[in-house]
């Protein structure tokens, strides 16, 4: 498959699967309106708040395995390296303004599933920023500023460890992206 096709088809797979709104469904299982309570906004941290910390875990390793999965099928089908980044851009775009109908609210920020990427990009850096990441939100009680410690440390263990720095650059401005669009949201 020509590298064009690869990234067109892992963009058109990474929105659907990003369309994917597993806040709203765990919300929903116990008989909460997501949209309609605490930040209005159907992600894993208002999930995690609202509906409960199992709840919440469960979104987030829904949200992030979007991410993962959406990268994972452009590496598989040729678009490699930061030539997944599209696909991923597209996990976070069908994550914040989901296609399918389950839902009529926007999903969250996309967070946990840039999350996921970054772990589908380079899993080995990833566990330690995620581990950062989940480290400074529960002590600052701030997810967005949480989550820039674990993507700053994933950008700096990228650069030490030699691995694409085109790939480490489009991740650090997603996430920079994703924590901007957060705080406008709000």
């Amino acid at each position: 498959m020509p590298v064009y096709a690869a990234v067109a088809v892992s963009v058109v797979a990474g929105y659907l699967l990003g369309s994917l709104p597993w806040a709203y469904l765990a919300a929903r299982r116990k008989s909460i309106a997501i949209g309609e309570v605490d930040t209005r906004i159907a992600g894993t941290a208002n999930v995690f708040r609202q509906v409960g910390r199992r709840w919440g875990v469960l979104v987030f390793a829904g949200d992030a395995g979007k991410g993962a999965v959406a990268v994972a099928i452009a590496n598989l089908i040729g678009a490699e390296d930061a030539l997944a980044l599209p696909a991923l851009a597209a996990a976070m775009a069908g994550h914040n303004w989901p296609l399918l109908g389950l839902s009529r609210l926007p999903g969250g920020v996309g967070l946990a599933t840039l999350a996921g990427g970054c772990f589908g990009a380079a899993w080995l850096i990833a566990l330690p920023s995620m581990a950062l990441g989940v480290a400074m939100i529960f002590i600052l009680r701030n997810t967005g500023v949480g989550a820039g410690f674990g993507l700053t440390l994933y950008a700096v263990l990228g650069f030490v460890t030699g691995l694409d720095l085109l790939l480490m650059g489009g991740l650090a401005a997603l996430g920079v992206l994703v924590v901007a669009w957060a705080k406008v949201r709000r």
